[in-house]
């Protein structure tokens, strides 16, 4: 397997093929559940710093491909709000494990987005624990107090929100 995403590769030949005869998961499918872990980029993906202090709302982001953009944002610099179904917990902490491990925040929304409500939550959380980070970066730095802010962005993932791009 190559070293990282930059290097050439043939994704045929990439990753042992599953056994087709077996029965397929239900989706939302647990990746506990799989025979071979996926590759989510924990040790491939090189960040470049592209999203330096800034917040992520990833919807599905407790598994599969959500994972894996949940913890790419993170090695770009990104804290990671992750929406997820209340069954999927434990992926959930695995992921957050993940993106804290990469050095980011985590922030873990249980809900269905099929109900509005649960968007609204989805919302009203990331913005509640976006002004607690601030509050947080607002510090006296390296004892020269000057007082330093974070700026921090978001894009929400549902009508009741509204997007955003203050810094």
């Amino acid at each position: 397997m190559p070293q990282d995403q930059f290097a050439p590769q043939d994704p045929t030949e990439q990753h042992p093929q599953p056994d087709t005869d077996l029965e397929q998961e239900r989706h939302p499918g647990s990746t506990e559940a799989m025979g071979q872990e996926p590759d989510h980029g924990e040790d491939s993906y090189r960040s470049s710093d592209r999203l330096p202090d800034k917040v992520a709302v990833i919807t599905g982001g407790e598994s599969g491909i959500g994972r894996a953009v949940a913890i790419a944002f993170a090695r770009e610099g990104a804290d990671v709000a992750i929406a997820y179904l209340p069954d999927e917990e434990q992926d959930a902490r695995t992921t957050a494990e993940r993106v804290e491990k990469a050095g980011r925040r985590a922030v873990r929304i249980p809900g269905d987005l099929t109900e509005e409500r649960a968007c609204q939550e989805v919302v009203a959380r990331t913005v509640r624990e976006r002004a607690t980070t601030r509050r947080r970066a607002a510090s006296p730095s390296a004892g020269r107090g000057e007082a330093r802010s974070v700026p921090l962005a978001g894009h929400w993932p549902c009508s009741s929100g509204q997007p955003s791009s203050r810094r």
